[in-house]
């Protein structure tokens, strides 16, 4: 790291003020998306021999999960589906559990359970009502503890495939960067196995966007840190919607509720919610690295400069210097990463999250949250506590 990212990502100045743990969940992520390809070229022939038992049939596709777990299979979904020209809903953990008969047919189907731990109420209640309700069912566990329910219960089940996660995904601070962006990068990785040249691509593209991220653009992260705002809104096309909604969640988590924020599609925001910057809000934008989308995402942030309050702000995140950006928007900031252009879409989230998360660390810094466990009332827990009823 530079001059800028010395001083303000001190780990020993984070170990003190109780955020060294999401620090470094932050900065580790490139590290561990090229040990998690690693891992998952190790298990290629394993890999192979799930999707030829599943071979051709028609057959439900079910990716599920709660919170950041919901949106990073969102995110991944967009390019599965472009792919595969398969079918593939996306569906909440918590809605299936509440009514399992509308979401759960006795279908062939293949549920793919995306847990942080693999041990929440939910994500363990909807494996076990698959089981229940559909007779020929495969599973794909995509969870960062090796320990979890999940996990474990892969190993007696002959339809399963699970593949661990990189050591240190899961270090244990709270609102987890990595822990949203490594479920990403396996479910592109293991339902694309033939795309595995362009995440080869993507490694270097990462290593380099995040280094100059953290070195280059770090002082300007700080700023907007400091400043008030009633709320702090997210907007995104395609699969950046869905960074965008996990965006929101990051920094709502980290600063324990007392930063307001919301998240919403780029063009949706017309439709009424971009009201709300007759108020001094922080919209932030993440600029689509695809040409044909970036139009419309450069259309909004032009719109919204020019209607926003006085004292808000319109912030875009691109891929790399681009002039077209620093007009549209009262503040950019990007990766010096050009190539993110050349690569599908995707690709790109899993760096433009890591503003969220630096901002979440600094702003909480800035309201007086431990951003580790800024949550220390119990009023959310990491793994969530639910009763799970039985159904009649």
């Amino acid at each position: 790291m530079q001059n800028s990212s010395n001083t303000l990502f001190s780990e020993a100045e984070w170990q003190s003020a109780g955020g060294l743990l999401t620090l470094q969940s932050i900065c580790n992520q490139p590290r561990l998306w090229r040990e998690g390809f690693a891992l998952i070229q190790q298990h290629r022939a394993e890999i192979e021999r799930f999707w030829q038992q599943l071979a051709d049939e028609p057959r439900n596709i079910i990716l599920c999960g709660a919170g950041s777990s919901l949106s990073a299979a969102r995110v991944a979904a967009q390019w599965i589906r472009q792919q595969t020209g398969k079918s593939i809903q996306v569906l909440a953990s918590t809605d299936i559990v509440v009514k399992p008969e509308l979401y759960l047919e006795n279908k062939p189907t293949l549920l793919v359970s995306v847990t942080s731990s693999g041990s929440t109420p939910e994500s363990t209640a909807v494996f076990e009502l698959a089981e229940r309700l559909i007779d020929d069912c495969y599973h794909l566990i995509v969870a960062n503890d090796p320990q979890g329910e999940l996990p474990k219960r892969s190993q007696h089940h002959a339809k399963t495939l699970y593949i661990p996660a990189p050591i240190g995904t899961k270090n244990g601070s709270f609102a987890a960067a990595a822990e949203f962006t490594l479920p990403i990068w396996y479910l592109l990785l293991i339902f694309l196995p033939q795309q595995w040249d362009i995440a080869q691509r993507a490694l270097d593209v990462y290593q380099h966007g995040a280094d100059y991220f953290l070195s280059q653009q770090a002082d300007k992260i700080a700023a907007i840190a400091k400043r008030d705002a009633p709320v702090v809104i997210s907007l995104g096309s395609s699969s950046l919607q869905f960074i965008a909604a996990d965006a929101s969640l990051k920094l709502l988590e980290m600063c324990n509720g007392r930063q307001a924020t919301d998240d919403f599609s780029t063009l949706a925001f017309r439709h009424g919610p971009k009201l709300i910057v007759n108020q001094p809000v922080t919209v932030v934008c993440y600029l689509s690295p695809d040409q044909e989308i970036l139009r419309y995402d450069l259309d909004m942030a032009t719109e919204l400069a020019a209607q926003r309050h006085p004292q808000g702000k319109i912030i875009g995140i691109y891929a790399a210097n681009d002039e077209r950006v620093a007009q549209a928007c009262d503040e950019y900031l990007h990766f010096d990463s050009p190539e993110l252009t050349q690569l599908p879409e995707v690709f790109s989230g899993l760096l433009y999250v890591m503003f969220a998360q630096l901002l979440g660390l600094l702003r909480a810094r800035q309201l007086g949250v431990t951003p580790d466990l800024p949550s220390n009332d119990g009023k959310v827990a990491k793994v969530c506590k639910v009763t799970i009823y039985g159904q009649d």
